[in-house]
């Protein structure tokens, strides 16, 4: 069953055989149907107050635990403890029932209609409010709203659709942070025709930077953030999905994931230059002004992967993701 919001009759459809033209029609009525509905719909907005335990658990996750370290005691309640750069991704997570969620278990509220129902993270930018931080304990409002949705074709004539969807972060002084992100849709897998499982490609030696940090994540770990974010797409932690249906090799480390330790390391180099102590920093936390990523290569399960970070210029900082094949995995800008 659709997703409601995405009804259009057949018909409309009909005798229109280039993939160059479905996805056309299929991006524009992605946009009005939600353009005529996303007033009405109570889903769009949603509040919610920040506990410190999903920090708590996402800290229990990264394999690098954040400078974050709020400890259990009373008094810490007295002393605002601030959401790091990217960390309320941990927030706000799906709450749609399983029976709503896509075949590959993702959620559907930003899908367009079939066939392109195939979705992966690609990127984004993300603008932080100077001076209004978001903290534990804050009631906050997410308003949610789809930016635009547009018809592309990849170098070997695959066409998908570019969604981009815009989210603000309201606390009581207001906007604290804009969040837009990117997701791109590909036409479904006949599970009866899989995708082919490609070569394992030669490793090549990891390239250097001025500041660098290795990364290996374990089943476990992606389970954990997948749990942590209420994400069931099977891509994540479903090894036969993954190779017998979707052509991955093994299991996607989550893009968001990705980002947090991008931004995360960001921050660790940032304050060792500075001269900040680890872990001393409650009450206080760095946020840069503006992060740009785009993802380009997936990451997978048990492979170690390089972050790599060039030095600052003129308060902007370069960062790559690489894998241990030469391919880019996520490219980034940080400014502050």
């Amino acid at each position: 069953m659709l997703n409601p919001l995405f009804k259009y009759g057949s018909r409309r459809l009909h005798n229109i055989k280039p993939a160059a033209a479905a996805a056309s029609v299929y991006a524009d009525t992605l946009l009005q149907d939600w353009k005529s509905q996303s007033q009405s719909r109570e889903s769009l907005i949603r509040s919610q107050f920040l506990d410190i335990n999903q920090l708590r658990r996402l800290n229990a996750t990264l394999p690098f635990p954040s400078v974050f370290a709020a400890p259990a005691t009373t008094a810490t309640h007295k002393i605002p403890v601030p959401i790091p750069p990217c960390h309320h991704l941990v927030y706000f997570t799906p709450s749609d029932a399983e029976h709503k969620l896509g075949p590959d278990g993702s959620d559907r509220i930003f899908n367009p209609p079939g066939p392109f129902t195939r979705r992966m993270w690609a990127g984004g930018e993300l603008e932080w409010v100077s001076g209004n931080e978001l903290a534990v304990g804050q009631k906050v409002v997410e308003k949610t709203k789809l930016e635009s949705a547009e018809a592309k074709r990849t170098r070997n004539g695959e066409d998908m659709l570019v969604v981009r969807v815009e989210k603000k972060f309201e606390n009581s002084e207001g906007l604290a942070l804009v969040d837009r992100r990117n997701w791109i849709f590909r036409r479904a897998i006949d599970p009866s025709n899989p995708l082919p499982l490609p070569p394992l490609p030669l490793r090549t030696p990891f390239p250097s930077a001025p500041y660098m940090r290795d990364i290996t994540h374990t089943s476990v770990s992606l389970f954990r953030f997948s749990a942590l974010t209420f994400n069931a797409h099977k891509i994540h932690y479903n090894r036969e999905c993954c190779r017998g249906v979707e052509g991955h090799r093994d299991c996607v480390v989550h893009g968001p994931l990705n980002l947090i330790h991008m931004v995360d390391f960001w921050r660790y180099v940032i304050e060792e230059k500075e001269g900040k102590a680890t872990g001393d920093h409650i009450g206080k936390v760095i946020l840069p002004k503006k992060v740009t990523y785009r993802a380009t290569s997936p990451l997978y399960v048990g492979e170690e992967y390089r972050i790599l970070m060039d030095e600052e210029k003129e308060g902007v900082s370069e960062m790559k993701i690489v894998d241990g094949f030469g391919n880019v995995a996520m490219v980034g800008k940080i400014e502050r």
